[in-house]
């Protein structure tokens, strides 16, 4: 049904209506305080410009439903403790911990939700529980680091009183 709705619609329409990104960090982070936003400074990639790498902040850009998956990396006998904030309300938490070894040791955290946004609202990843934390960069070998990735799902926006799945 979905389908069926997508090529009934325009082409510009159906462009207007395609926001994703993909994100990861390409080098460490240290001494982050608590809710201190996590900036995932690479970007693969930003469909409508609704990701921001200097800031590390999704902005909505029209009311819907919304996907985000985020994980983060730790190698330094720590607990990294991060969350998926909407306007500074925690949504869902990840941990990576690797406080209890006795040696170097990788651990990546992450998690998924699923979120009802309205337009103007911003999305980031924050640290928190810890000061002083630091998380650690994607690897250029190895499918382990911090990335963020976010895409609507369906938008509210009505066309001839038809909802408009994307």
């Amino acid at each position: 049904m979905a389908s069926h709705l997508l090529t009934e619609l325009p082409t510009s329409k159906r462009q207007e209506e395609m926001f994703a990104f993909t994100s990861y960090l390409d080098h460490n982070l240290h001494h982050l305080g608590i809710d201190h936003p996590i900036v995932f400074n690479k970007v693969l990639l930003n469909e409508g410009s609704v990701y921001n790498p200097a800031n590390g902040m999704f902005t909505c850009q029209i009311d819907g439903l919304y996907v985000f998956s985020f994980f983060v990396a730790d190698f330094a006998r720590q607990q990294v403790v991060a969350r998926l904030s909407v306007n500074g309300v925690n949504q869902v938490d990840a941990i990576a911990d690797t406080s209890n070894t006795h040696q170097y040791m990788e651990s990546q955290g992450g998690n998924l939700a699923v979120v009802r946004l309205t337009a103007g609202q911003a999305v980031w990843i924050a640290s928190y529980r810890h000061p002083e934390t630091s998380v650690y960069a994607t690897g250029v070998d190895r499918f382990q680091g911090s990335y963020y990735s976010g895409r609507i799902c369906t938008s509210d926006v009505q066309d001839s009183d038809t909802k408009v799945s994307v």
